[in-house]
């Protein structure tokens, strides 16, 4: 039992020794994944189609590196690297233009597609649409959920509680907590019953809200359209 634990322990603290690396260079490898699959990509001769298979790679990439991060971490974790896993503004601002930039890209594309085509050759289009929409869209709250866990602990010592956002019967957040608040904004542009406390977290809460009305409308209004060229 004791050395169970022992082991437990040690693969926990290896674990933390890696954090900063792999957290630096996820976004990199993410980038520099997009840039080749787009190069190698089949549909040569069309720069849409190209970009948007460079977006879904690098967004899967980092999505997996976060998620494989997030999955070995504990709350202390959330603490010490929600920094590390929080991008500087200017990357954030690019990535949430980007998502959002990508996702009526793929509608436009698909629409242009689908003209003259017969219903079977139809569906690889459907489909990469929907999976760029998907991407982009987990990826903008993912993206802003790390940045709600780094706003929360910024102005914390190592054993004084985070502040700005009030989660209900929690004394230690975890990402997953994290994720909730960002992934509820997302989806209805507001907050439920988590309490936000500081201006420096409502800022943040201000242009995520914007940003996911404005991707929201968007992709229902581009949906209608794409739903009228298909059937």
């Amino acid at each position: 039992m004791r050395q169970e634990l022992h082991r437990a322990m040690n693969t926990r603290m290896e674990h933390r020794r890696h954090w900063p690396l792999f957290a630096r260079r996820s976004l990199l490898v993410a980038a520099l994944g997009g840039v080749l699959a787009a190069l190698a990509n089949p549909f040569w001769g069309n720069p849409v189609a190209q970009v948007l298979v460079g977006w879904n790679t690098a967004s899967l990439i980092w999505l997996l590196a976060v998620g494989w991060l997030i999955g070995h971490a504990g709350p202390q974790d959330v603490r010490h690297h929600a920094a590390e896993l929080d991008p500087s503004w200017m990357i954030s601002l690019g990535m949430a233009i980007a998502a959002l930039t990508a996702s009526v890209g793929a509608i436009f594309f698909l629409l242009a597609g689908v003209k003259g085509l017969p219903g079977g050759g139809r569906l690889p289009h459907a489909l990469a649409a929907m999976i760029t929409i998907a991407t982009a869209w987990v990826s903008l709250h993912t993206l802003y959920a790390l940045h709600y866990a780094h706003l929360y602990y910024a102005h914390s010592g190592d054993r004084t509680p985070g502040s700005g956002i009030d989660f209900p019967g929690t004394r230690q957040p975890t990402f997953g907590d994290f994720f909730y608040f960002s992934f509820t904004i997302g989806a209805t542009s507001q907050t439920s019953d988590v309490a936000i406390t500081a201006s420096r977290v409502r800022k943040s809460v201000l242009i995520h809200a914007c940003l996911s009305f404005a991707f929201n409308t968007t992709l229902l209004a581009l949906t209608i359209n794409l739903a009228a060229a298909l059937f």
